[in-house]
């Protein structure tokens, strides 16, 4: 049994857990601020660990890449030498140094494969991103909701999401091409990344839907959040200078705090359905 209490010195989380074998019941209790920050924590120590991997690997192509140099001369001093009519380096000599077991031989694939490891780790980021907007796309936003449902189940710690559709983005495509309508995509995203925190994540949905993943807030609070985008977007003109067009543009969207027990499609559709009951009451609305 889990339940959480007010104390004098703050709100704290209990944790009742019997042992039936003793007739005991085990109490523990932390406090909410401090769960909360464990999972910051964690992800904090999860980007620096990446990032001295990263330097390591790094340090130790430039290591190896010394080396190789080193080798490389001593073989081009072999091989014009032989060129030269010096016979007493002969071909054993270049051997040693081209076999398959030679140090030369075996720093060149450790070099290849931290390059390689380095390559698949920059592709899966890359293959997270959506090429246009420069957000997520749908794989990264599949994969953080994962990683947030796990916090919920460990940590119990909130999050919610923000499900959001441009307004009429249709007639901006068909008016004024389909060029400008991805001018706007990529300036409606900008805005979502300046008026969210860093660790907030925005991901593109599909055509003009986006959902914004919101670690560690209730549903009263990214409701807020969800106004200030549609209230910062409706407040905006967008255009373009060179062809001197100019539009206003507005966004509808449904806020939801995630349940433990909902799947990731159940959390999304409730989030749709909201979104366009909001379409359907004028649009330029954000519900919960």
């Amino acid at each position: 049994m889990i339940f959480d209490l007010d104390t004098s010195n703050g709100e704290k989380y209990f944790r009742l857990e019997p042992v039936l074998e003793l007739g005991l019941i085990m109490v523990g209790g932390t406090q909410k601020d401090e769960l909360k920050e464990l999972p910051l924590s964690i992800i904090k120590a999860g980007i620096i660990i990446s990032l001295i991997g990263l330097i390591i690997s790094l340090l130790i192509i430039n290591s190896f890449s010394k080396k190789l140099k080193v080798y490389l001369k001593k073989l081009s001093i072999l091989i014009e030498e032989i060129s030269n009519g010096n016979r007493s380096k002969n071909i054993e000599e270049i051997l040693v140094y081209i076999s398959d077991d030679s140090e030369l031989k075996i720093i060149t694939k450790k070099v290849k494969n931290i390059q390689k490891n380095v390559r698949e780790r920059e592709l899966k980021a890359i293959a997270r991103m959506d090429s246009l907007t420069g957000v997520y796309n749908r794989q990264g936003l599949t994969t953080f909701l994962e990683d947030e449902i796990i916090k919920k189940k460990v940590f119990q710690s909130d999050f919610s999401i923000i499900m959001i559709d441009l307004d009429n983005f249709k007639n901006i495509n068909d008016v004024y091409g389909h060029v400008f309508g991805d001018f706007i995509l990529k300036g409606i995203c900008k805005i979502f990344m300046e008026e969210t925190s860093r660790l907030d994540k925005v991901c593109r949905y599909g055509g003009e839907e986006f959902i914004i993943i919101l670690p560690d807030t209730n549903e009263t609070d990214v409701f807020k959040v969800g106004e200030r985008l549609r209230g910062e977007i409706d407040s905006r003109e967008f255009g373009n200078k060179e062809k001197k067009i100019k539009t206003k543009v507005s966004i509808s969207g449904g806020v939801i705090e995630y349940e433990e027990g909902l799947s990731i499609e159940e959390l999304i559709d409730r989030a749709d359905k909201l979104l366009y009951k909001a379409k359907r009451l004028g649009r330029n609305k954000i519900l919960y």
